[in-house]
């Protein structure tokens, strides 16, 4: 392994990036990026993951199998890593050794010199076959303790002590995967580790807090002598230390040979559009998790998902209180809708619109078009007027009651509901104490929402699939014995969105429920439902 200093540069970009494009890079931004890395001064490529088999596509450098990497364009002067996870290893059946020849051949045939282990504080013990395994097959091993900031001290010197007792690793890492971490706590858990661990110290820094390059420079300053970085930063939700700044300080601080000015083009330029994107990088809602102890994924996926800001805050005030600090699309989901386990409100919706038109608003684009056409409607045919959520188009003299149903949405919309002072159809029980203080100067009318396999429709209550306002403002319309409901601003979504076969599965639930219901839509929609013009005759 090459050394050219005291310090170990290591660079994960493609590993950490992939994140954010399922490790699918383009071969014209690899063989730029490995150009340009040659002579950076980096040491070390980490240049993927190496996972088991997962079922899905995935990039290249997700496996980065020996015969994947030996295509590139790799430099002569950098080691060659790649990073495992230990759950695959530990949940392996046929045990951790044989994952291991699963995974790879003997280094002397293989591109791969170094590989990383990833790894939480209570597992570390456990990897030593795998560890052992790698080591006799000739690898420099190292292994990273993800989230050590919630580990117990006297646990991470422990860890570290079995693991000096091996003999066997090149690198012990601690990585501040929470992006939470100030020098204090840098300091700390290197002075834990230290109690145990005599060798090489490495460090693996998020930057939630903006705290990255800081506690990158700190932690070498402190003696650890291994640091990561990303070009611009890339890696799973707030990014990493940007590698660009590191070299820079290094070199202009004489603590490193190295050329940063060799990366500026494709850090700028390559990357800075990939940034554009994928919008990676510290920011408010990071900075949170970061504070709320939350796996950054999770505002990773809201970001791409397009929650608006209020709600990513309210998202995150939940995860936090649910200690949300390891990732996973499932728990992400109960998270959002934990709250929804009473069915019964205490208002009753029973014959509350019998044998009258109900008139559902959503928020559909189109819905400004036909303003004018609508509002002509509503003065002509005097309808029940339901708008779900809010929209500015519809003057709250003509609607009727506003329906909302979900946490993070209603926090958004506090103000406004008190501030138009209409009622409210809504799940009162599912809310905060802070959203339910917020609405105590609102009239509301609480129906129930429980979460289900089934729709269900009570007198004071609903269970639905999904949280889904439209599926409990349609559960509503059942229950008060409506005699139709018409649709607007019920636009649909791109096509090949998910979303769209999820309304109309659930047009298809109502209808089979209530098939006597009509349920029509009088603007325009790609849903597949009943349509009728609002400016028809007769409507």
């Amino acid at each position: 392994m090459t050394i050219k200093n005291n310090y170990i540069v290591l660079d994960c970009t493609l590993r950490d990036g992939g994140y954010y494009n399922n490790w699918d890079f383009s071969s014209d931004i690899v063989h730029r990026y490995l150009k340009a890395i040659s002579t950076s001064g980096v040491n070390v490529i980490e240049i993927g993951f190496r996972f088991m088999p997962k079922g899905k596509f995935m990039g290249g450098f997700a496996y980065c199998t020996d015969s994947f990497i030996s295509t590139l364009p790799l430099p002569a002067d950098c080691t060659i890593g790649v990073m495992l996870n230990a759950k695959d290893l530990l949940t392996y059946q046929e045990g951790q050794a044989a994952a291991i020849d699963y995974l790879f051949a003997p280094a002397d045939q293989s591109p791969v010199e170094f590989v990383r282990i990833a790894a939480h504080v209570k597992d570390v013990i456990q990897c030593e076959d795998s560890i052992k395994r790698l080591t006799d097959l000739g690898y420099k091993v190292g292994v990273n303790i993800m989230q050590a900031s919630l580990a117990d001290y006297a646990e991470l010197t422990h860890v570290a002590r079995e693991l000096s007792g091996w003999q066997r690793l090149t690198v012990l890492y601690f990585a501040d995967s929470l992006g939470n971490m100030h020098e204090s706590d840098v300091l700390a858990i290197i002075e834990a580790l230290r109690k145990g661990w005599k060798g090489a110290l490495g460090f693996h820094a998020h930057n939630n807090m903006g705290q990255a390059l800081t506690n990158a420079l700190y932690a070498l300053k402190m003696g650890v002598t291994w640091v990561d970085a990303t070009i611009n930063g890339m890696g799973r939700g707030a990014g990493n230390a940007q590698l660009e700044y590191l070299l820079l300080e290094l070199f202009n601080n004489n603590l490193h040979i190295c050329q940063p000015n060799r990366i500026f083009d494709i850090a700028v330029n390559t990357f800075g559009r990939l940034k554009t994107i994928y919008k990676w990088g510290h920011n408010l809602f990071y900075y949170l998790a970061g504070l709320y102890k939350i796996h950054p994924t999770y505002v990773q996926q809201m970001l791409t998902e397009g929650y608006e800001c209020n709600e990513i805050i309210a998202a995150i005030e939940i995860l936090g209180e649910r200690s949300s600090r390891s990732y996973s699309s499932e728990s992400f989901q109960n998270a959002i809708t934990a709250a929804y386990t009473k069915g019964e409100g205490a208002w009753s919706a029973q014959a509350w619109a019998k044998d009258k038109t109900i008139l559902m608003i959503g928020a559909g684009e189109k819905l400004k078009r036909y303003k004018e056409a609508l509002l002509h409607f509503i003065d002509c045919s005097s309808p029940i007027v339901l708008c779900l959520n809010y929209t500015d188009l519809i003057p709250p003299d003509k609607i009727t009651a506003f329906v909302s149903c979900h946490p993070t949405r209603m926090l958004s919309l506090l103000g406004t509901y008190k501030r138009l002072k209409r009622p409210l159809i809504t799940p009162i029980e599912v809310f905060s104490e802070q959203i339910k203080e917020g609405l105590s100067a609102v009239e509301v009318y609480d129906y129930g929402l429980s979460l289900g396999p089934d729709i269900i429709v009570r007198d004071k209550g609903c269970t639905v699939l999904q949280p889904l306002v439209a599926a409990y403002a349609l559960s509503i319309c059942i229950m008060s014995e409506a005699e139709r409901v018409l649709l607007a601003g019920f636009d649909g979504y791109p096509s090949g969105d998910a979303r769209n076969i999820e309304i109309d599965e659930l047009f298809r639930n109502v209808k089979s429920l209530k098939p006597e219901l009509p349920l029509i839509a009088i603007t325009p929609t790609d849903y597949s439902i009943s349509q009728q013009s609002i400016y028809e005759p007769g409507l």
